[in-house]
């Protein structure tokens, strides 16, 4: 695994987000081989620090953010996505960092635990206002 070869000192994978089989299903379908090739090698991981992707075995692509640039993790779902339990994930964070990870299998579990991996990351996500006297 691409992934694992490229954590860094005290980095581990908390979590690996798989694409969904339906992806696989239209690309064999529609005949587009090459697409089908980098589809099957790309990988997809939320470390302890950065969530990190790969795509490709010949041309390799990598694109990653940072869990402390993180702002905003949303969810996107065409009506076939939600019969099937897919849709893309995207990352929008500080600056103009962003990063969407597309055909997610059990999106919304994924976010979930995203969710809580940045929460544990960022500790409570809310303030503590004075109380009026």
């Amino acid at each position: 695994m691409y992934i694992k070869n490229i954590l860094g000192e005290n980095e581990k994978i908390l979590l690996v987000i798989k694409y969904s089989r339906i992806r696989y299903l239209k690309l064999f379908f529609t005949f587009k081989f090459r697409d089908f090739m980098e589809k099957w090698f790309h990988e997809m991981a939320c470390t302890n620090k950065r969530i990190i992707s790969k795509i490709g075995i010949f041309d390799v692509q990598t694109k990653e953010i940072l869990l402390r640039q993180i702002e905003t993790v949303s969810i996107e779902q065409d009506f076939w996505g939600r019969v099937f339990g897919y849709g893309r994930l995207q990352f929008t964070g500080t600056g103009n960092s962003s990063m969407t990870l597309t055909w997610v299998r059990n999106v919304q579990d994924i976010k979930r635990k995203i969710d809580e991996i940045l929460s544990n990351e960022h500790g409570p996500m809310h303030e503590t206002f004075p109380s009026e006297s």
